[in-house]
């Protein structure tokens, strides 16, 4: 894999890839306006003005002079005099404002050989490199991973001929502020997004410089975060869970007709690539049972303003897996051995006054670990495992509370009538006299019905 701003050599030619026709190469710009292709350097001139001194000498200084001649014959180019060396003057004529504007992109070029009405834009490869995830907030909900971008394209006003500068097949060029729209950027760079943004782009990535060729091809990459904010899946299975976040990646003021994102390479992605790449002793990372990445292109349909101009994005969903063992530890087997002190009361006997603090005790540490943990979830409708196992966990220690309150009161009850006070008012109540008037009646006719059988 690539590490760094550097590019796989294994990736391909991008004009292949995308089936674009290589742009011819500009001229050198003093070609263009018919100046010369050397500029007299001061060896020349003294040359030059030393001239008529040598032909009056005559024979005997001709031999000199065929020299001086001889010297002078072959001027030396510019691009070999000292400090105006063949990347400096490629660099001037190609950025020249009068005819390079940072600003705006020869559509022309993109569109060469499509009807109308029909037409693509410039393919942008989009590459991503997810190095390690950095933290993940369920509450808001925000990932945030630290990633190194990458993006291709074309600009046909780069280009240039080797020969005509030192055999230089490349140059860097710098993309400062996010993009083009940047004070200190040099290119035109296309205008690219993270629609589901928390933070963007242009904040999270830093600045970097772009490798041009000789093609005109444009490779730009640089290291930063991606923070989108995420429609989380998968949070069901708490802290057993899976988590998805899915990444859209596009345009944001231009259509499918103007600049198309394509997956770089024909996968859009890689892991790692470099030794600190990866987790250790962290609570999430990148899941290694399944697939780590998918990535999707989408088209969106165009507006009903805009019938040609559809919205073409790249969704990249990441998979995440969380270090359950930590929760398993700490919450659900203490939760169990609570459980199970609770339910020890009944063990006890019931002139035991340990036997209520106990259970009291069970069901407040019940209680507290339940506090603990929903501070990592967000409060939501949905019910996730670790919920539902708390809510079980809690009715228990709470039934063997009740259970307790139940056998000291009838042990230490001291009354012919067991029956509390507020039964024999429920008793007097119609309804519940008149129910209890059928129930007897129920348990003496059952009882005649016995006593006939046996006799």
């Amino acid at each position: 894999d690539d590490r760094g701003g550097g590019r796989d050599p294994a990736a391909g030619d991008f004009f292949e890839r995308n089936g674009l026709a290589v742009p011819p190469p500009v001229l050198p710009r003093r070609e263009r306006l018919g100046e010369p292709r050397t500029r007299p350097t001061s060896r020349r001139r003294n040359a030059e003005e030393g001239s008529d001194g040598d032909r009056a000498e005559g024979a005997g200084g001709g031999e000199e002079a065929g020299g001086r001649k001889a010297d002078t014959a072959s001027p030396t180019p510019a691009d070999e005099s000292p400090g105006y060396d063949a990347s400096t003057r490629l660099r001037r004529e190609l950025l020249d404002p009068e005819t390079y504007d940072r600003h705006a992109y020869p559509w022309s070029y993109a569109w060469a050989g499509q009807p109308e009405g029909n037409r693509t834009g410039v393919p942008v490869e989009v590459g991503i490199n997810f190095h390690r995830v950095f933290s993940v907030d369920v509450i808001n909900p925000v990932l945030d991973i630290i990633a190194w971008m990458r993006i291709e394209w074309v600009d046909p006003r780069l280009t240039w001929d080797p020969l005509e500068y030192g055999n230089l097949t490349k140059t860097w060029m710098w993309i400062g502020e996010g993009g083009s729209g940047g004070e200190t950027s040099e290119i035109w760079t296309p205008d690219l997004e993270l629609w589901n943004l928390d933070e963007g782009l242009r904040e999270s990535f830093d600045d970097a410089y772009a490798i041009v060729q000789n093609t005109g091809a444009i490779y730009w990459s640089r290291p930063g975060h991606l923070r989108p904010a995420c429609k989380f899946g998968g949070l069901v299975n708490f802290p057993f869970d899976m988590l998805t976040c899915t990444m859209e990646f596009g345009s944001w003021a231009y259509s499918g007709k103007y600049l198309r994102p394509v997956p770089g390479g024909g996968t859009g992605f890689s892991m790692g690539g470099s030794d600190t790449a990866g987790q250790s002793y962290n609570e999430f990372s990148f899941a290694e049972d399944e697939a780590p990445v998918v990535v999707t292109p989408v088209v969106y349909p165009p507006y009903p303003s805009s019938p040609e101009e559809d919205w073409p994005v790249i969704k990249y969903t990441v998979s995440i897996e969380r270090s359950w063992q930590p929760y398993a530890r700490g919450y659900i087997m203490m939760q169990i051995l609570l459980n199970v002190i609770g339910f020890s009361a009944f063990w006890l006997p019931p002139s035991c006054g340990e036997r209520m603090g106990l259970s009291i005790s069970a069901l407040l540490a019940a209680t507290f670990a339940e506090l603990a943990i929903s501070v990592n979830l967000p409060s939501a409708a949905e019910y996730t495992w670790i919920q539902k196992f708390s809510i079980m966990s809690m009715s228990f220690t709470f039934i063997s509370l009740l259970e307790c309150i139940v056998v000291l009161y009838f042990y230490y009850k001291r009354s012919k009538d067991f029956a509390p006070w507020w039964w024999g008012l429920l008793m007097k109540w119609s309804p519940m006299r008149r129910a209890g008037e059928l129930c007897a009646g129920a348990v003496w006719r059952l009882r005649l019905n016995v006593s006939r059988r046996a006799g």
